[in-house]
């Protein structure tokens, strides 16, 4: 058991209580409060801020998807799609240093985190990055707002 400030985590890494915890047929996990309230924007009511009955109902949605066959796929595609999403990512760096006369500053923030929607986009949607692109725009816009107002809440005079 641990603290993040007055917040107790506790942390379980014997598999055997983690598959106890997990089966468990309590609705409640005691979940608190303030992930709803700060997490809920973004999250949602989903598996990581709900309890009880909801809670229920999302488990039983998302656990036929970590079924070990259905994760074996997606594992044995994996490089495929991380393949896929660099060859891309070269050729859009290879394309601006051509258009540059053969140099060019490349920030790569922005390239490694379209880099890594791009994989998710394959591997959990079987499409690209572009596809997904408002999205995930929509999520990074609301990530910003919500750290803003975590920091304005957590910084006195803010």
């Amino acid at each position: 058991m641990f603290s993040l400030g007055n917040t107790q985590i506790l942390f379980v890494d014997k598999p055997e209580i983690v598959k106890e915890i997990i089966t468990c047929t309590s609705l409640d996990f005691g979940k608190p409060s303030y992930q709803r309230r700060e997490l809920g924007p973004l999250l949602g009511q989903g598996i990581i801020t709900s309890n009880g009955t909801i809670w229920a109902n999302q488990r039983k949605i998302l656990a036929p998807e970590l079924y070990m066959d259905k994760v074996k796929v997606v594992h044995s595609k994996l490089d495929l799609y991380v393949g896929e999403s660099a060859i891309s990512l070269v050729n859009s760096w290879s394309n601006r240093i051509e258009a540059k006369g053969g140099t060019a500053n490349i920030k790569i923030d922005n390239y490694f985190r379209k880099f890594s929607g791009d994989v998710i986009s394959r591997a959990c949607f079987g499409s690209n990055f572009s596809m997904g692109e408002e999205i995930f725009l929509k999520l990074g816009a609301l990530q910003e707002v919500m750290s803003k107002n975590a920091m304005a809440t957590w910084i006195p005079g803010m």
